[in-house]
């Protein structure tokens, strides 16, 4: 906390600013999350606040890319490839109306090495544009991700849990392959 209040000290704002974060209402975690992220930036003098609305409001404005600002989103996986995310939240060409760069990050090199992921074949070139994309990614800071909800289960060892995938968390509980051994 004290690096990041010397860092505001140093910036445009050394008194600290206002800042509104609009959050989905949809998602359990979200508003909770943005309680305990709101208290941590008064320390350091950012006022924030929370605006609650309903998915539907909140995800319009989110796409819309208008008066962006500070975001929280909870997003799983649809798409079983590594290159899924870093596509939709890094690509320049998600940055704009209709697209899931809600940081409106834009990198010229992160751009080809996400082309060189998702038309190269080769797993280590995949792998390799990947990792100069997340490094890129980190120190430019495009987003910052709080955390990963944990998940944790008991089952009775008469039972097995079968079709465990990328998809898990999107799936609906009752069709999550629980049965009979």
């Amino acid at each position: 906390m004290k690096k990041a209040k010397a860092e505001l000290a140093q910036s445009n704002h050394p008194d600290g600013f206002d800042v509104t974060i609009p959050a989905s209402t949809a998602d359990p975690y979200m508003v909770n999350i943005l309680q305990s992220v709101t208290e941590n930036l008064k320390q350091i003098g950012i006022r924030a606040h929370i605006q609650e609305s309903d998915n539907n409001t909140w995800f319009t404005n989110y796409v819309t890319h208008d008066k962006l600002g500070m975001q929280i989103m909870a997003y799983y996986p649809d798409f079983a490839d590594a290159a899924n995310y870093p596509s939709l939240f890094f690509s320049s060409a998600n940055a704009e109306k209709g697209g899931m760069n809600g940081s409106n990050f834009n990198n010229r090199e992160v751009d080809a090495k996400l082309k060189i992921a998702n038309e190269n074949a080769d797993p280590k070139a995949r792998a390799d544009a990947l990792k100069r994309v997340f490094t890129i990614a980190n120190e430019e800071v495009a987003v910052v991700p709080i955390f990963w909800p944990a998940s944790a289960m008991a089952i009775n060892n008469k039972y097995k849990l079968t079709g465990y995938n990328a998809f898990w968390y999107s799936i609906p509980w009752a069709m999550r392959g629980f049965g009979p051994k």
